[in-house]
Parts: C-alpha cells; sequence; structure tokens
C-alpha cells in the first residue's frame, strides 16, 4: 500500500462534508464482517477498537453482532453523526496516536477506509499495545477496480479528468487483481503471529446525483479549488446523464487484511490463506442470499488467497466466479481518476 500524500491536511476534510459523507458513503458487504468474525475469533461481547469510525458505516454492523464498540473519530462532525446513528457505540473524539483507552486489552482493533490517514510509525506499535495477547488488527481497504466486464464509463471518464484534472496519474482503475493491500507491511512489521487477507468485489449502482455525492466526499476532491471541483462534477454528471441508463456502476474491492498478535511465548509466522471449509461455507451463504439477484450474483465474487511458497509475501489470489476460474499474481496498483482519496 502506498502512502497517501498530504495525509496530515487531507485527513482533517471529511469533517466539513459530514452529512453528505453519512448519505453517500456505501456501507460494506456482509461477507466482509462474516470474515472478520472468522479470522479474528469473534464472537458476542467481544471488545473492539474502531480506528476512524465517520459517521458510523461499519460501527452499525459491529454492535449488531454484538460486539462491545469504543470508536476513536478525528472530526468531532463525524463522531455526532456518528453517536446518532449508533447510539450503544461508544465515540470519542481524538487522534488515535495519541488517545490513551480507560481500559485497553482489546480483542480486536479495526479501520475501515481509514488506516492509511494513521501515522505510519504508530500504526502497528501503538495498535499492538492496545490488544490483548492473540487479538487482532484488521484494515479494510475499498479500491476501486474495474473488472473484465465492468462499466465502461470509467475509460470515458478519464477525458473530463484530463480536461479539468490533468495529472500523469489519470487512467482507468486497475483490474481487481492489482488491487493494492495492506499484506506486504502487516509482514513488514514484525508485530504479528499471522497474517491473512480476505477479498470481497462489491459492484453499485449510482444515478448522476448519487454518484457526484459521493466524488464530494473524498479529500482530493474536496482540496480542489471551488470552481475546478464544480467544473469537474458538471462534466461528469452530463456525461452519466446522458447515458441511455442514466446510471454507472462502480466496483469496489473490499481488502480485508488481519494481523494477530503472538500469544505469550508465541512465535511469528506467515499463515497464507486457504480456500477453508468456513470460506467455502461464506461463498455458499452469499450466493443463496442472492438468488433472487442474478444480476448482482454475475457482477460479484469472492477472493481468497491460494496457498503460497513458504515465506512469500506476494501470495496469489484465486478469482472464484460462476463462469471462470483464473489466477494472477498481486501487484501494485496505479492511481486511477476519479480521485478517490477515502
Amino acid at each position: 500500500m502506498r502512502e497517501h500524500h498530504d495525509r496530515e491536511r487531507l485527513r482533517q476534510t471529511f469533517g466539513s462534508v459530514a452529512e453528505q459523507y453519512d448519505r453517500a458513503r456505501p456501507t460494506y458487504p456482509a461477507a466482509v464482517f462474516d470474515h472478520l468474525a472468522e479470522l479474528a475469533g469473534l464472537e458476542p461481547g467481544s471488545r473492539v477498537l474502531e480506528i476512524g469510525p465517520g459517521t458510523g458505516k461499519a460501527t452499525a454492523e459491529l454492535v449488531r453482532r454484538g460486539y462491545s464498540v469504543t470508536g476513536i473519530e478525528l472530526s468531532q462532525d463525524l463522531a455526532a453523526i456518528a453517536r446518532r446513528n449508533v447510539p450503544s457505540a461508544e465515540i470519542e473524539v481524538g487522534e488515535f496516536e495519541g488517545w490513551e483507552p480507560r481500559e485497553a486489552d482489546f480483542d480486536a482493533i479495526v479501520a475501515f477506509a481509514a488506516f492509511h490517514w494513521i501515522a505510519p510509525e504508530l500504526r502497528y506499535a501503538k495498535s499492538a499495545q492496545l490488544l490483548r495477547p492473540g487479538g487482532s488488527l484488521a484494515a479494510v481497504h475499498g479500491s476501486h477496480v474495474l473488472p473484465e466486464d465492468g462499466d465502461p464509463f470509467f475509460v470515458e471518464v478519464q477525458e473530463d479528468y484530463d480536461a479539468v484534472v490533468p495529472h500523469p496519474t489519470n487512467r482507468p482503475p486497475p483490474p481487481p487483481e492489482c488491487a493494492e493491500s495492506w499484506t506486504k507491511q502487516f509482514l513488514a512489521s514484525g508485530v504479528f503471529a499471522r497474517v491473512e487477507d480476505r477479498r470481497v468485489l462489491q459492484p453499485l449502482r449510482y444515478s448522476a446525483d448519487g454518484f457526484i455525492a459521493l466524488l464530494g466526499t473524498f479529500s482530493d476532491n474536496l482540496a480542489l479549488p471551488v470552481e475546478q471541483r464544480e467544473e469537474l462534477f458538471r462534466r461528469v454528471h452530463a456525461r452519466i446523464t446522458t447515458r441511455p441508463s442514466g446510471v454507472v456502476t462502480k466496483h469496489y474491492l473490499q481488502t480485508l487484511t488481519l494481523g494477530s498478535r503472538p500469544y505469550a511465548g508465541g512465535s511469528h509466522r506467515y499463515v497464507s490463506v486457504t480456500a477453508s471449509s468456513t470460506t467455502r461455507r461464506l461463498a455458499a451463504r452469499q450466493k443463496e442470499d442472492e438468488r433472487d439477484s442474478p444480476s448482482r450474483l454475475r457482477d460479484r465474487f469472492v477472493m481468497v488467497a491460494a496457498t503460497g511458497r513458504s515465506g512469500c509475501q506476494r501470495p496469489r489470489y484465486a478469482l472464484r466466479r460462476s463462469s471462470c476460474s483464473r489466477s494472477s499474481a498481486a501487484g501494485p496498483s496505479s492511481t486511477s481518476r476519479p480521485v478517490e482519496s477515502t
């Protein structure tokens, strides 16, 4: 995962559009929380610390599953909405880097679209201090990707970005197999007994208004001069409204990377993710849930890492779909437009 440019300034921008953030940002697929529970061994009553809960998009599901959730949120405006949306969660305001809980020894620390905003030198050391032995740190990162059968809009719209926000990195989103994850950094931290990841593809449809509202919550877009941002949004909106369907389908690849602290006297090792019986059960459950929505099922798959050679830090990913199965190496993804610094 590449470090974000201008991290300190941009992570302060979200509070300026707190209500819009709550309306426009999507929730997370149930499969992500299923994988989290499986890998971290969470059960009702587990103590979970959420870094950067925002308006509570993931917090609500964590609480629904019976976990005791504490959130530490940088923005007072976002925190206020999170408290409104999830009153049973304990939401505190402050920087995770300097925050001290009344009681540590959390069963899990989770960050949904927020881990990259934490100071690199403290991401793992601070988390390890707050976890109980055997506890887990989980980072969920949603990458904008373009599958082979994805919406061509995200190729066509590059013309608008090149015209209004020209940049050498303007290009369509990468394919799912090239999306980045936190795996390499989790391994390099040296604080985990095991590191695993799971991936879930999430297709979402947006109207022109809905898509512009979403773009208006990304930090890089918020940092643009007002006139430039408005011109970009005008062009993108017009491009969507002239489509016969009047909508776009955006694919997120939600990647859950999880590292578990060793128990006392335990050794550190890398455990590659395999298509376990539990993983197959979760995939089967997802198919059952979507039998009434065949179009969604065709557009969605679960990625699980295939067993690689001992010590390999770049696991391969097997794509399990209804119509095909293939493997490809996971590599670094290029930055793509639309700008999406979550």
